[in-house]
């Protein structure tokens, strides 16, 4: 699975009390293409989240928001997790 992804970013922190997480992200290509979920390295394995909405803070921030991912604590829980993207969505260059 691991050759199948690629990392794109890293949760940093928390945002407010809905339940959004801050990424620090080097590739912003779940904008530019349809994807509607990320992968988070959770516990050495990725797991599949879906994304319910998102917006850009600058060139190399943006906050997400993951269904089921409804409040501060829970958001909390995976900040530091590295974040990816599977590479049969990516577009070729």
């Amino acid at each position: 699975m691991i050759g199948e992804i690629y990392k794109i970013g890293t949760l940093t922190r928390t945002h407010g009390v809905r339940g959004e997480i801050s990424i620090s992200f080097t590739d912003d290509v779940w904008d530019r293409v349809e994807a509607d979920y990320l992968f988070l390295m959770v516990d050495g394995l990725p797991v599949p989240f879906f994304l319910e909405e998102w917006r850009f803070r600058n060139d190399t921030t943006a906050l997400l928001k993951f269904q089921g991912i409804d409040d501060a604590v829970r958001a909390q829980e995976f900040v530091g997790c590295d974040v990816y993207f599977p590479q049969e969505l990516t577009p070729e260059s």
